[in-house]
């Protein structure tokens, strides 16, 4: 082994052993970290580019305003596929890296064996979309120097390790305390960061997030949840739906369960002879929207109608687009033209057009 391979291993066992540690950092508020957790060894499962060899910690992240708590990890120990011999502090949050600095890698043993090694480093954001990576690194560089840490050079001094190897106690805590404040500074200009989001108390658990669903696909979930995020509320759908289920109940019509992924229909029912069914899509998007999900819901309705006519032919199905609004009469026209029954709540109270009060007549 190198002097420069002992001396990087001496620099991560101090910054592994810095010893427990409560600090409080400003980012937008004030937060306590604590780091007083048991170090523990790693065994591959932090991250795919983790070593075993590595080790890491369970730190907390809390609100001295709310007290709300959120954890995070701090690894110390080799990454990335291709080189485990080296040295990293990375910070993870959620289970995705948001900061990797370097202790030791190939790039920096010339440097480190001249002198100390300073560690720096560029707040870079690639891979980023549809957000200027540019104007992200300026704002987290001015976090950053808002948090006490110095920048020079678009980069951000972390702290310095000395060129024999012995660090000390003291010096390794304040540059542990440097790389988790330039992680968070980091991460907070991204709007779709982890953190970002509980800053701004949002759900912990989003209803359209993807799952792996048998014989379904995973863009599907995802359009979805962009349609229903830009045109309308789906505390409001649930609502709806069910409204709807108990008014169908209340009308002595026979819930429908088959679920399959390729028919993720809101409601079904039939008459109790069980020789008429109807499939209802609800739609909640805001009024400026009704054409827009009109289209969607005639759409859906159209493919759980012929899903279902390949597994039941006993039954005959009626497609019925529900909205929580009246729409214009050129809407329901057209629906009631192609069979399909149109369906609206004033309030909280069902109406619909002449072929649905014909053909439900139990629903209004």
């Amino acid at each position: 082994m190198s002097v420069t391979r002992q001396i990087a291993n001496q620099w991560i066992k101090c910054l592994r052993l810095a010893g427990p540690d409560r600090f409080f950092l400003k980012i937008n508020k004030k937060w306590q970290i604590d780091l007083s957790k048991t170090l523990k060894p790693n065994l591959g499962g932090l991250h795919q580019w983790t070593s075993k060899a590595g080790y890491y910690k369970t730190a907390t992240l809390k609100d001295c305003a709310t007290g709300r708590e959120r954890e995070f990890h701090v690894y110390f120990g080799g990454w990335s596929g291709r080189n485990r011999n080296s040295s990293y502090v990375v910070i993870f949050d959620a289970r995705k890296p948001i900061l990797e600095v370097p202790v030791y890698n190939r790039r920096l043993q010339r440097l480190v064996s001249r002198r100390g090694y300073p560690i720096t480093k560029n707040l870079d954001f690639r891979g980023v979309q549809k957000q200027r990576p540019a104007s992200l690194c300026q704002q987290a560089l001015k976090l950053s120097k808002q948090a006490g840490l110095t920048v020079n050079n678009q980069k951000v001094e972390l702290g310095t390790l000395p060129k024999n190897g012995h660090l000390g106690k003291r010096q390794a805590k304040q540059i542990l305390r440097s790389i988790i404040t330039c992680a968070y500074a980091k991460t907070y200009v991204k709007r779709d960061s982890p953190f970002r989001r509980f800053l701004a108390g949002g759900l912990t658990i989003n209803p359209f997030k993807p799952k792996t669903v048998k014989g379904g696909k995973r863009g599907t979930i995802l359009v979805k949840r962009k349609l229903e995020k830009q045109y309308g509320s789906f505390k409001r759908h649930e609502r709806l739906v069910e409204c709807l289920a108990g008014k169908l109940t209340g009308a002595g019509l026979v819930p429908l369960n088959i679920r399959f992924s390729t028919c993720d229909f809101d409601l079904a029912a039939e008459k109790k002879k069980r020789q008429t069914g109807f499939v209802f899509e609800v739609k909640a998007w805001k009024s400026q929207y009704h054409i827009q999900a009109a289209r969607h819901a005639f759409g859906q309705v159209q493919w759980y109608l012929w899903q279902l006519s390949k597994r039941n032919k006993r039954t005959a199905y009626r497609g019925c687009v529900v909205l929580d609004h009246k729409p214009v009469p050129e809407i329901i026209d057209f629906l009631e033209s192609k069979g399909v029954l149109a369906v609206w709540f004033v309030g909280l109270t069902p109406d619909g057009g002449n072929r649905a009060k014909r053909e439900i007549p139990e629903l209004f």
